[in-house]
């Protein structure tokens, strides 16, 4: 005798849905039951919300001491020291390089019914972003 399932109104019973890919790179894979960040993984059941975040780069330590190195630069050419000046103007141009390179912090905020975790830590905005429209995909799949 051949067993019937019964009719949903809303789709099939959750035992028998496909578990689906929505995205997959750079070691995160979304899935319409799994969130897995490097090895860490969250049941999307369990997600009640995603949010990205961005944090900016710390420039300020830096930037202090290139204003720093500018004045001393200033103060070597105005007492006539050349090699002093050139010296300083030097360290001034790498502290502002090294201000210039760091880049700002993006990720994503995963909300469940407990508490919130910051689940992806990473420097390109752009990928935040499509995993955030995947995690959000794979909620609404629900």
């Amino acid at each position: 005798m051949m067993q019937q399932h019964p009719v949903y109104a809303y789709g099939p019973p959750p035992t028998m849905r496909q578990e689906y890919p929505i995205l997959s790179e750079q070691g995160v894979t979304v899935t319409t039951a799994r969130f897995v960040v490097y090895q860490q993984t969250y049941p999307i059941a369990g997600i009640t919300s995603v949010a990205p975040f961005q944090q900016p780069a710390s420039r300020g330590g830096p930037i202090l001491l290139a204003c720093l190195f500018g004045l001393m630069m200033f103060v070597g050419f105005a007492g006539g020291a050349i090699g002093g000046g050139l010296f300083f103007l030097v360290l001034m141009g790498i502290c502002i390089a090294v201000a210039a390179s760091r880049k700002d912090t993006f990720g994503v905020v995963v909300w469940t019914a407990g508490t919130n975790v910051r689940a992806l830590v990473t420097h390109d905005g752009a990928f935040v972003g499509r995993v955030v429209v995947a995690l959000n995909q794979a909620i609404a799949s629900r």
